[in-house]
């Protein structure tokens, strides 16, 4: 923006801009014509929108992408089908998460836009998209003109002064019941588009006023916190207290409160971090919640106190102060049923549960925790709140000799959505692993512990899993966690080296060389962990050309067939392609893989620990079925096979090397083309995940130690079985050595 223009002439240019694209739109009826619209703030670009639609003669159809989209070109054409509008409108760029990928994509396609889109197509872009445009889709954006628009500094200041009351309107509505990020808040624009707003005001010479000011000190805060940086955001919301505790408008106490309660959140956060000092953080969110309360009641507003007061009773809890908490427990009581907010009503009989317990008063725990589902019941979209419930029903109910029911309730809780709180997932998990072990049910007990570990392995509370196989990280909902986005590739693999494996395959698969991979190790060495936690993730972020991947993973081969129809069925549903539910049917199977062709996406069948198939199908007719159908897989152009497998298994691949299908690998299964081999870790890598692991999930280990753990593990082999590492490393954290002389 030029600091020499002033609001009128800002408006006016936006006006002369406008009336210019919607002429060339009118006049390019008919024919295809790629339009680039410019515009940085979606408050300006939703006027500008409106007013382009009420003044243009055409009927203007209007597709927003999805955040997940890989294909710009391929969605455009399954939403439009076989409808052919005046003109297409296309927003959503800047908030795909995969930008570079499609951006890359559409300069790969841009003649198929102009074969079959006889029509103009209006992309609305901001600064940052339009700089990659011209980086990675050269051909596409020379093919089209350029329209930009700015926003009057007056209109921005206006707009900011509305996003800060919508800020506090967001934390208040959602209380202590979840962390709602700043880019739910803002949009998916948050925060290039305030990062700008900000540089173009300062440009403008327009200063914010100590409101503004204050607001975004808060807004930083909530940005570090969610990256994990506790100091950081302590600084930026003490800077903001400053300001609204010095205020003299009763009406912004209710603000001061807002940050004191996200001060008391840094500090829950700090003492799962440091269980060195977690009383002390615990008592320190104590002060600050209360400090919340306070203001609330100090700016009139009983239902902020309704609405946040449930967090200090969590902060009790955890500091087992069992008769602040009871007295606070019915004091909420009344006042939530004043408010009629049935949520926290239930969670204050749940903190009366917690101290019926803690009394050893089993009959009035159960009674309590049966009020609270009782008072959830009428609304099945509480369902997520259930789980604490019948967690303390359990409780209560096994103290009384009802095991058999306990474990039911316990069945219950665990059908809840571990990223709803994970910390209490992992509870209901090891109360009813102890359930089973009280009942000599050994091999059920073992099962919860692996899936217990899993689960603090999936989100980063665990730093190593022992004998199991990793899997993808997962992040609870608002919680901060500075790793990778959900359902990304694990830390594990990243750390190990691993990713350069994950690399070569997908490499591997993008290229047209390779139908099969055989990915081969000896046991112990990873390779589920490698599929599961490292590819698998990756390749549903990666496109192909103009082609999404479609990855089908499978590891059960009792009725292989079968299962491998679900899974296929199941990949689609999760692209949003409904299909019917494909029989035991082989011909079925491979008839949708050719339909997969149809829909832009290249399948990659992934059979992993292979060597089970081996054990299961014994017979050597459904044997050479199973390899028939891979040779049949082979013929289809878009069908990539990985089979996963321990290398004392690779020899029974041969018997099947002479079927007519395999002449697509040149009859030769056992080639260098074919065969990838996974092994064990150096000395050096072994020691660079076991320290990068340990800082994750904040057990951090002496530089000795691990000196001295991977001299042990690496003593016969000079190198260090992943396997091997994971289970030393899960002892250690079992139990809490982190020292050489405790090891």
């Amino acid at each position: 923006m030029s600091e020499t223009l002033s609001d009128a002439e800002v408006m006016n240019q936006n006006q002369r801009a406008l009336a210019e694209l919607i002429w060339a739109i009118e006049m390019s009826q008919g024919q295809f014509k790629l339009m680039l619209v410019r515009c940085n703030y979606i408050t300006l670009r939703d006027v500008l929108v409106q007013q382009l639609q009420q003044e243009c003669s055409l009927n203007i159809q209007k597709i927003v992408l999805e955040p997940t989209v890989k294909q710009v070109y391929s969605t455009l054409g399954d939403r439009l089908g076989d409808e052919i509008p005046d003109a297409l409108m296309v927003f959503g760029l800047e908030s795909v998460i995969a930008l570079d990928a499609v951006l890359t994509s559409l300069n790969q396609v841009r003649e198929e836009f102009r074969k079959n889109c006889p029509f103009p197509v209006i992309f609305w872009i901001n600064d940052e998209v339009s700089v990659k445009l011209t980086w990675l889709a050269p051909d596409f954006e020379s093919w089209a003109s350029l329209t930009h628009f700015a926003i009057a500094p007056d209109d921005l200041l206006w707009a900011l002064k509305e996003e800060n009351d919508h800020l506090f309107a967001e934390i208040f509505a959602a209380g202590n019941q979840r962390f709602v990020t700043n880019q739910e808040i803002f949009g998916k624009r948050y925060p290039f588009e305030l990062t700008l707003a900000l540089q173009d005001l300062e440009k403008a010479k327009q200063p914010l006023s100590p409101e503004l000011q204050a607001s975004l000190q808060l807004v930083w805060g909530r940005d570090a916190y969610m990256r994990d940086r506790m100091e950081e955001a302590l600084d930026c919301y003490h800077d903001s207290l400053q300001f609204w505790q010095a205020s003299d408008t009763k009406g912004w106490k209710d603000r001061a409160g807002a940050v004191f309660h996200h001060i008391g959140l840094c500090y829950v956060r700090a003492s799962e971090r440091d269980r060195n000092q977690d009383e002390s953080y615990w008592n320190q969110a104590r002060q600050a919640f209360q400090s919340a309360l306070d203001c609330f009641e100090e700016a009139g507003r009983p239902d902020l106190v309704g609405q946040f007061i449930g967090q200090l009773g969590e902060v009790l809890r955890q500091l087992s102060d069992y008769s602040s908490l009871q007295q606070l427990a019915q004091s909420a009581i009344q006042l939530h049923e004043t408010l009629g907010n049935r949520v926290q009503l239930a969670r204050d009989y749940g903190f009366l549960a917690q101290v019926a317990l803690y009394q050893q008063e089993w009959d009035h725990a159960k009674e309590l925790a049966e009020k609270a589902l009782e008072i959830l019941a009428p609304d099945p979209q509480q369902e997520q709140y259930q789980g604490l419930y019948l967690l303390l029903l359990a409780r209560s109910l096994r103290q009384l000799g009802e095991q058999e029911e306990a474990g039911d309730r316990l069945e219950e809780a665990a059908k809840g959505d571990p990223e709803d709180n994970p910390h209490l997932y992992i509870e209901i998990l090891e109360e009813w692993r102890s359930l089973y072990y009280e009942q000599s049910q050994y091999v059920k007990a073992f099962d919860r512990k692996q899936e217990r570990l899993s689960i603090e392995q999936q989100f980063g509370l665990r730093a190593f899993l022992g004998a199991g196989r990793l899997e993808p990280q997962r992040q609870a909902r608002s919680q901060p966690m500075p790793m990778e986005s959900p359902g990304s590739v694990a830390v594990e693999i990243v750390a190990s080296g691993r990713q350069k494996d994950v690399e070569r395959l997908i490499e591997r698969i993008r290229s047209t060389r390779y139908k099969l991979t055989v990915i081969h190790g000896q046991s112990g060495v990873g390779k589920s962990s490698l599929v599961q936690a490292g590819l698998l993730p990756a390749l549903k972020q990666t496109v192909s050309g103009d082609r999404d991947i479609l990855p089908v993973s499978q590891r059960l081969y009792t009725d292989w067939a079968k299962t491998l129809g679900q899974l296929l069925g199941e990949a689609l549903a999760q692209r949003g392609i409904q299909i019917e539910a494909i029989p035991d049917s082989v011909d079925r199977v491979l008839e949708q893989l050719r339909q997969n062709e149809s829909n832009h996406l290249l399948t990659v069948l992934i059979f992993d620990q292979f060597e089970e198939f081996f054990f299961i199908c014994k017979e050597p007719e459904k044997r050479l079925k199973f390899f028939e159908f891979l040779g049949d897989c082979f013929q289809i152009p878009f069908v990539k096979v990985l089979l996963s497998l321990r290398e004392d298994y690779i020899h029974y691949l041969l018997a099947y090397n002479s079927l007519a299908g395999f002449g697509a690998i040149n009859h030769d299964i056992l080639s260098k083309n074919t065969l990838y081999a996974v092994g064990n870790f150096s000395t050096a890598d072994a020691a660079d995940i076991i320290r990068s692991l340990s800082d994750r999930a904040h057990f951090p280990l002496e530089p000795e130690l691990i000196e001295a753990v991977v001299a042990d593990l690496a003593e016969n082999l000079n190198a260090v079985r992943p396997i091997e590492l994971q289970i030393v490393g899960a002892q250690l954290q079992t139990d809490d050595i982190t020292t050489l002389a405790e090891y």
